[in-house]
């Protein structure tokens, strides 16, 4: 699968959807439109709709914020005969 995107301003978009201007009313919801894709924004440029979503910015964590998770030793359910 080959992914699409789109610098806007500071922001990087994904396009997950396109529709050119004729394929769609006039008035259309703008919100259900989005809902209904996945999407964040609605983005419109040379008789096409561009239905995108933001990429997040990445959060670095910090090595003393990973929680540590320590193996536990379970017990195999095997019984020693004496």
């Amino acid at each position: 699968m080959t992914y699409q995107f789109i610098d806007h301003g500071d922001q990087k978009l994904l396009i997950k959807r396109t529709f050119k201007e004729y394929q769609l009313k006039s008035e259309f919801n703008v919100d259900l439109l989005n809902q209904w894709i996945g999407t964040d924004i609605i983005l419109r440029k040379n008789g096409m709709f561009y239905c995108c979503e933001t990429i997040q910015d990445a959060t670095i964590i910090e090595p003393e914020e990973v929680p540590v998770i320590e193996p536990t030793t379970q017990n195999s359910g095997s019984t020693q005969s004496s």
